[in-house]
C-alpha cells in the first residue's frame, strides 16, 4: 500500500500541526457546544461577537504575557457519513446500471464452485479436503492466545497518555517516548511470532494484526500528544482573552476553533477521551486513524449488521474452496513444475482470490465492525477497479492504509523532519514496502526483496504516468492496470515459493 501523488500535492508541509489534505474529508464547522462554563458575549473591535470559556479542567495558565499571533491550522477531520460503493442496498437504491453484473459475478462463482466440489468428490469421494481444515486448526489456540495478549497490551497507551496528563511523562519528550516504546513492542511481537511453531496461515494473520494494531495505537498516541499542544495553546488564548479586552479577531477566532477541536463526540473536552472505554471504542471502528470524534449512525440496523454476517460467511467459503481446489494443488507440483507452468495456472485462481479477499475485508468485515460501532464512514475503497494509473489504484483500493501513510508518515516527516515532499514521499513508499516484506519474512524465513522491490518501482511508474505525453489515455492506462493485477501476485508468489520449497 502507498500513497498517491495527487494526495501529496495537497499538503503544506511547514506547519507542525495535525493537519490532513483530504478535502472530501472536510467537515463544515459546526455551532459551538453549549457547556455549562459558557459565559457572557464579548465585542470586540470590528464589532463581532465571541464566546467567552471557563477552563474545561484544571489546566494551570501559563502566564498573563500577550499571545504571538500564528497561522493557525484547523483540523480537518478525514470522515464523514458515506456509503459503501458495493453496499447492494446502495446499488438498488441509485438504480446503478452495472447492479446486474455484480450479482452475475457471484452466480458465476457460485456455479464455478459447485462444478470443482463436484469434479472433487468423482475423484476422491468427497467434497473437502481436511488437510487446510488441519493447517488452521494446528496450533489455533497458541495463535488466538498470543493474539488476545498482545491486543491487550495495546491498553497500555491509554496509561502512556495519562502519564502525559499527569505530569510524570514530560509532553516534551512524549513523542519520542512514544517511537521507542511502540518499536520494541512490535519488534517483540515480531521475533515472538517467527520463533512459534505455527503454519503460515496462523503467521500471516497474526503479524497483520500486530501492524493493523501498531498503526492504530500509533495514531491514538500521535493524535492525543498533539491535542496536548492544542490545548496549552487553547488555554494561553483562554486567558489572554481574560486579562485583555483588546485581544484581536483572528486570537478569538483560533481559541473558538481549538475549542470545538478539543471537544469530543459527547460533549466533553480533552483529555475526558483517554478512558478505556474510548480505546475500546476505537479498536472496534474500521480505521487505523484516531480522531476524537467519529460520524455516527443513527442506530444499529440487525439486519444489515446479519446481512455482512452471511455475506462475509459465503466469501469466506468461496475463497477457501478457491485456495483448497485451485491454489494448493499447484503450490503440491512445484518441485516437478517448471516456473511458467505453475505461474499460468496460477493467474486465474489468484485473481479470483484477490477479488474475494477485497470483498471479505473491506466490504464486509469493515462494514461488520462499522455497524457494530454506528461508524457512519463506510468508503473503505473507492472506485480502484477504473484506476488509469497505480497511484491511483493505491489511493482508492485500501483507504484505511492510505489515510495512515499520508497523515502520520507523509505529512509527519514534512513537519518533524522537514523533508520535502519529494523525500517525504520516497520514505513513505519506502516504509510501507519494507512492512509488506516483513510479512513476507515472517512466512517464509527469507529475504528476497521481490514484493519491495515491485513496491518501490510505483515510484518510476507514476512519473511516467504523470507526464503529459501519457496524459489523456485513460482506457490504455486501466488496461495496463489490470494487466498488473493479473501477473503480479501469481509472478511474485511463485517466485517466493520456489526460493524456499524447491
Amino acid at each position: 500500500m502507498s500513497i498517491d501523488s495527487e494526495s501529496l500535492d495537497a499538503v503544506d508541509g511547514e506547519d507542525k500541526t495535525l493537519i490532513d489534505s483530504n478535502d472530501e474529508g472536510s467537515i463544515e464547522k459546526p455551532e459551538l457546544p453549549k457547556e455549562p462554563q459558557q459565559q457572557d458575549i464579548k465585542h470586540n473591535d470590528n464589532g463581532k461577537k465571541h464566546l467567552d470559556y471557563e477552563y474545561p479542567l484544571k489546566y494551570t495558565p501559563i502566564s498573563n504575557r500577550p499571545v504571538r499571533k500564528y497561522k493557525h491550522r484547523k483540523f480537518k477531520s478525514l470522515f464523514k457519513p458515506r456509503q459503501s460503493y458495493l453496499d447492494f442496498e446502495r446499488l438498488m437504491m441509485g438504480k446503478n446500471e452495472f447492479r446486474g453484473f455484480f450479482i452475475l459475478f457471484w452466480v458465476g462463482l457460485g456455479f464455478k464452485t459447485l462444478i470443482t466440489l463436484y469434479e472433487f468428490w468423482k475423484v476422491n469421494g468427497s467434497l473437502i479436503s481436511f488437510e487446510m481444515i488441519s493447517m488452521v486448526g494446528e496450533h489455533g489456540i497458541d495463535m488466538l492466545k498470543s493474539d488476545l495478549a498482545m491486543v491487550l497490551s495495546t491498553f497500555t497507551f491509554v496509561f502512556f497518555q495519562k502519564f502525559i496528563v499527569y505530569g510524570i511523562v514530560p509532553l516534551k519528550y512524549a513523542s519520542q517516548l512514544q517511537h521507542v516504546i511502540q518499536a520494541i513492542w512490535y519488534l517483540f511481537y515480531l521475533v515472538y511470532c517467527y520463533t512459534r511453531p505455527w503454519g503460515w496461515i496462523q503467521k500471516l494473520y497474526f503479524v497483520l494484526h500486530l501492524t493493523a494494531n501498531l498503526m492504530k495505537s500509533y495514531s491514538y498516541n500521535s493524535y492525543n500528544i498533539n491535542l496536548h499542544y492544542r490545548l496549552i495553546r487553547y488555554h494561553a488564548l483562554q486567558n489572554q482573552s481574560l486579562v485583555d479586552i483588546h485581544i484581536s479577531n483572528d486570537l478569538l477566532t483560533e481559541r473558538d476553533d481549538l475549542f470545538l477541536e478539543l471537544t469530543t463526540e459527547h460533549g466533553g473536552f480533552f483529555p475526558s477521551n483517554l478512558t478505556f472505554t474510548n480505546f475500546i471504542d476505537f479498536q472496534l471502528v474500521p480505521s487505523l486513524v484516531y480522531e476524537i470524534k467519529f460520524p455516527r449512525t443513527e442506530k444499529f440496523r440487525l439486519w444489515y449488521f446479519m446481512e455482512r454476517l452471511c455475506s462475509g460467511i459465503i466469501a469466506a467459503t468461496f475463497l477457501f474452496l478457491t485456495i483448497q481446489h485451485s491454489v494448493m494443488p499447484v503450490f503440491d507440483k512445484l518441485p516437478q513444475q517448471s516456473f511458467i507452468d505453475s505461474f499460468l495456472e496460477l493467474i486465474i485462481p489468484f485473481m479470483i482470490c484477490w477479488l474475494l479477499m477485497f470483498f471479505l475485508l473491506f466490504d464486509c468485515i469493515t462494514n461488520f465492525f462499522a455497524e457494530i460501532t454506528c461508524f457512519a464512514d463506510r468508503q473503505f475503497y473507492s472506485d480502484w477497479w477504473n484506476s488509469p494509473t497505480y497511484d491511483a489504484f493505491a489511493r482508492d483500493w485500501n483507504k484505511p492504509v492510505h489515510q495512515f501513510l499520508l497523515r502520520h508518515c507523509y505529512q509527519e516527516s514534512m513537519t518533524n523532519l522537514m523533508l520535502s515532499k519529494q523525500e517525504a514521499m520516497l520514505l513513505t513508499f519506502f516504509i510501507s514496502s519494507l512492512v509488506h516484506e516483513l510479512v513476507v519474512l515472517m512466512l517464509g524465513g527469507k529475504f528476497r526483496f521481490y514484493l519491495f522491490g515491485m513496491q518501490m518501482f510505483q515510484i518510476p511508474l507514476i512519473y511516467i504516468s504523470s507526464l503529459k505525453m501519457f496524459k489523456g489515455y485513460e482506457l490504455a492506462g486501466n488496461c495496463f492496470f489490470w494487466f498488473g493485477m493479473y501477473i503480479g501476485p501469481p509472478l511474485m508468489t511463485v517466485g517466493y515459493l520456489r526460493e524456499i520449497y524447491v
